[in-house]
């Protein structure tokens, strides 16, 4: 029964990443996989439940617990500078890594981005925010004020979502040759991160 369920949501995934949810039928869904629909009933209910299932998967793979949490414990600059170097480069990976499901693990993002879905409210506060705020959590405990620390966050944000969120044709423009994306990924995290440690400094 897992067997069968895990096909399900690995055809589900590619389907979703290519064509969102609202462009994405059960009856393909079912033929990717070689199921009747009858199982995707069982193990799923709707189509809506099977996508954020699909989510859920990537999300853990991705990282996205430990991302929504890395603030916790943090005490002294040490573990401030360790936990947002593990939050850029983390989140960083997890937008140009293509081993998580689907084509990349950023195409739920992607698509709620560009062609949100009914399911975007739900996302976003069950996905993004928690690993959105963690970061938030984490600037606030070196910028001077609230302010500062929103357009730290805005800034750092902006600039590692964008480049995961643009087609991979436009990310090979500014990428090396010979240079993969994961690698470039990695690369522009740490550029991130040199002006987040040039500018603030830790203070609790």
């Amino acid at each position: 029964m897992e067997d069968t369920k895990d096909r399900i949501v690995s055809a589900a995934t590619a389907l979703f990443a290519e064509k969102g949810l609202d462009g994405t039928t059960v009856r393909e869904i079912c033929r990717e996989a070689g199921v009747n629909v009858a199982l995707v009933n069982y193990h799923f209910k709707t189509k809506e439940k099977l996508y954020g299932e699909c989510i859920r998967r990537i999300f853990a793979k991705a990282g996205g617990p430990r991302l929504s949490t890395l603030d916790f414990g943090v005490k002294d600059e040490p573990g401030w500078r360790r936990a947002v170097t593990e939050w850029v480069r983390g989140f960083g990976k997890a937008m140009h890594e293509r081993s998580l499901g689907g084509k990349d693990p950023v195409w739920a993002f992607r698509q709620e981005v560009t062609r949100p879905s009914a399911m975007y409210g739900y996302l976003k506060e069950r996905y993004a925010m928690p690993v959105f705020n963690c970061l938030k959590r984490l600037l606030a405990m070196a910028a001077a004020t609230e302010e500062e620390a929103l357009l730290w966050m805005t800034s750092i944000w902006s600039q590692l979502s964008a480049v995961a969120i643009v087609d991979s044709k436009w990310q090979d423009v500014f990428r090396p040759g010979g240079v993969s994306r994961l690698r470039w990924g990695r690369r522009f995290g740490d550029f991130v991160l040199d002006s987040i440690f040039r500018e603030l400094k830790y203070h609790g």
